[in-house]
């Protein structure tokens, strides 16, 4: 993973990440698939995107079709050759306040 960045708005958490390739993103995936889980059972999750070259962006529609997400190929004649993709998604968590917090 390049890197990642939270942001917060009312209830909802964005996360967007960087990866070299669809392989790390795969990877990663596979390590938190358990916190994932455990996520959704506490927020909804509300949209994932995948952003990077079609041909990784090809190589990801089968193991994340269950996420549902929507892809954005970058455009342009060095599209193939530009490796760094990004997959982002937000959450709807009931009780969140604003400072990111949550109401216990």
């Amino acid at each position: 993973m390049n890197g990642y960045k939270f942001t917060v708005n009312g209830d909802e958490i964005f996360c967007r990440e960087g990866y070299t390739d669809a392989q790390n993103i795969l990877a990663h995936l596979n390590n938190v698939g358990a916190l994932l889980a455990a996520m959704l059972t506490m927020a909804d999750l509300t949209r994932i995107e995948a952003h990077g070259p079609a041909t990784e962006l090809e190589k990801l529609k089968k193991p994340l079709a269950h996420l549902n997400p929507a892809w954005f190929a970058v455009s342009g004649s060095d599209s193939n050759s530009e490796k760094v993709i990004a997959k982002s998604f937000a959450t709807r968590l009931e009780g969140l306040q604003d400072n990111g917090t949550t109401d216990n």
